[in-house]
């Protein structure tokens, strides 16, 4: 089936937030965020990626993403599995999208089905996020997190 882009038109913050989180346990397996070399972590940063070390899958270098692509430099990507236990340190951590920004925390949290297949992909300083969803899977998630249905535009390609 063919996939679209979904794009929210609204933060998902607090309640909806966190509905999604719980939502992709059943839907992704890796988690992913980035951290620019140019720019230090905070503490809560740092500390976060020690948490995080035991789900660790790999890390990589690289000037591109789900979402983005570098003009310049580079960036490490972070690729964690995403279960039962990462979703409640990232429920600790944030409690919007939006948020996951340097030097605060790691950049971009994005929710892959696979390493090559994103979800989720969002690029927090543009202030942008979107789905990649195909039909079936964009009905499931509206009826499972209805909050999402009005917040929702799908991207005419």
């Amino acid at each position: 089936m063919k996939s679209t882009n979904y794009t929210l038109t609204q933060e998902p913050a607090q309640q909806v937030y966190y509905y999604i989180l719980e939502y992709a346990l059943n839907q992704v397996q890796i988690g992913l965020f980035v951290v620019r070399p140019n720019m230090p972590l905070s503490t809560q940063g740092a500390n976060l990626i020690e948490e995080l070390k035991p789900f660790i899958q790999k890390q990589i270098v690289s000037d591109e993403w789900p979402g983005t692509r570098l003009l310049i430099g580079n960036a490490i990507v972070y690729h964690f599995v995403y279960n039962r236990e990462t979703l409640a340190i990232l429920k600790k951590t944030s409690d919007r999208l939006y948020q996951w920004l340097q030097p605060d925390l790691p950049e971009d949290l994005c929710l892959l089905k696979s390493y090559n297949e994103p979800w989720l992909v969002s690029i927090s300083h543009e202030k942008d996020a979107y789905f990649i969803l195909d039909e079936a899977e964009f009905s499931r998630l509206v009826i499972n997190i209805p909050e999402l249905g009005n917040r929702l535009s799908k991207d005419m390609c």
